[in-house]
């Protein structure tokens, strides 16, 4: 038995894994799994769910960006928390997975990180460098992590005002980011940098690919297919945008 496992869905797409497999396992409430043991498993064919950190990623630079997404298989049911924020800032998503930004979100006031089915601490550095560019001021406080506000040191540097306090980021919202060189701190965090990036005027170089490469199939191809220009190339023997 494991006791107090994690929540998230990405356990329960284990778990059905397993299961079709020959395995017996059982969630159980208060995030309780049950485990019988079995000699063998069988192999099988499986297709996975959509990622939602992906899916809320993507949503995230649309939000900055502007213009209309359209996303096809769209883990909606996962992503309650985002939706409802995204809903704050003036940008509803629909039932069918269109999202249609403005030109500036708004402010959304306080945020927590929290756990499933709560805002996702893997999507609050994405989250940060869209609330750099919405009118008014928002605090993002950080409940599952310690020292996971490393991007907002690169942020600055593109034009974001940022404050951080203990385990609350104060963002002030402001019209324009600029381009600037900086470096990926961690997975989530360079997805954030990217999304600043698309957002920005000007030309922006992100170095430490290694980290975004863990969490991303292929994230310059996805944003060269909504008119980005982002790239990836070979400089100094390191992978950089």
């Amino acid at each position: 038995m494991i006791e107090n496992a994690a929540l998230e869905p990405e356990t329960g797409e284990l778990c059905r894994f397993l299961n079709l497999r020959g395995a017996r396992i059982r969630r159980e409430c208060g995030g309780r799994i049950r485990i019988f043991g079995q000699q063998t498993l069988r192999p099988v064919r499986y297709r996975l769910d959509a990622d939602r950190i992906v899916a809320g990623s993507y949503l995230l630079a649309g939000a900055a960006c502007g213009g209309s997404i359209y996303f096809r298989n769209l883990p909606a049911d996962q992503l309650s928390a985002l939706l409802a924020v995204l809903s704050r800032m003036g940008i509803p998503v629909a039932e069918d997975g269109r999202m249609c930004a403005g030109e500036r979100p708004l402010a959304v006031g306080d945020i927590a990180t929290a756990p499933y089915p709560g805002f996702p601490t893997d999507l609050q550095s994405p989250l940060m460098a869209v609330l750099g560019l919405a009118r008014g001021e928002s605090r993002i406080w950080e409940r599952m992590f310690e020292n996971r506000f490393r991007t907002a040191a690169c942020l600055r540097k593109m034009g974001a005002e940022i404050t951080i306090e203990g385990s609350c980021a104060r963002i002030k919202g402001t019209a324009t980011l600029h381009g600037a060189e900086v470096r990926a701190p961690d997975l989530r965090g360079g997805a954030a940098l990217v999304t600043a990036a698309l957002a920005a005027s000007g030309r922006s170089r992100i170095e430490g690919y290694e980290y975004i490469a863990r969490g991303y199939e292929d994230i310059c191809r996805d944003f060269q297919s909504l008119g980005a220009e982002i790239r990836l190339t070979e400089d100094r023997d390191e992978k950089v945008w």
